[in-house]
């Protein structure tokens, strides 16, 4: 009988505060800055490729890996953007993603000789890889395999 009196009590007590309770977290929730406002999400297809690349003014990344490498080379080469977003950001999740099948420290982007940008990884226990490398060990190795490819020579 206690117990039901209480849950009554309280049941009293809600249907009273509730309006005014949601109204206040409402008001504060309209207040708060939302953290991914003035970012681009793009998708990308688990058959993508990070190809050479010509210099591009659009930086486009498209469901099928294209646009990467102009993207990367530009972010760590463009002294007005914030190359650790490649340099330290996207290697660790690489890391996270590829490990601990492969380990990375570094993304390196280089103009072949003929003008186009390549990226390459280099690789902790094996030094430089190319892209076909990375592109290799993934058909040869699926995550979660834990075997470790040759890098390829490029």
């Amino acid at each position: 009988m206690q117990i039901e009196l209480l849950s009554s009590k309280f049941a009293a007590l809600d249907r009273e505060y509730l309006p005014e309770a949601q109204r206040l977290l409402e008001r504060a929730a309209n207040g708060m800055n939302y953290p991914f406002s003035g970012l681009r999400f793009a998708r990308i297809a688990a058959e993508r490729d990070v190809v050479e690349e010509a210099d591009s003014d659009t930086l486009e990344l498209k469901q099928d890996g294209t646009g990467a490498t102009s993207i990367i080379q530009r972010v760590i080469s463009d002294e007005k953007l914030p190359s650790e977003l490649v340099e330290q950001t996207l290697l660790d999740d690489l890391n996270k993603i590829m490990g601990p099948d492969a380990s990375f420290s570094r993304i390196a982007a280089q103009r072949t000789g003929t003008g186009t940008w390549v990226i390459h990884l280099d690789e902790r226990e094996k030094g430089r890889i190319s892209p076909c490398g990375l592109r290799q060990r993934a058909q040869d190795n699926p995550p979660g395999s834990h075997q470790h490819a040759r890098p390829s020579q490029a």
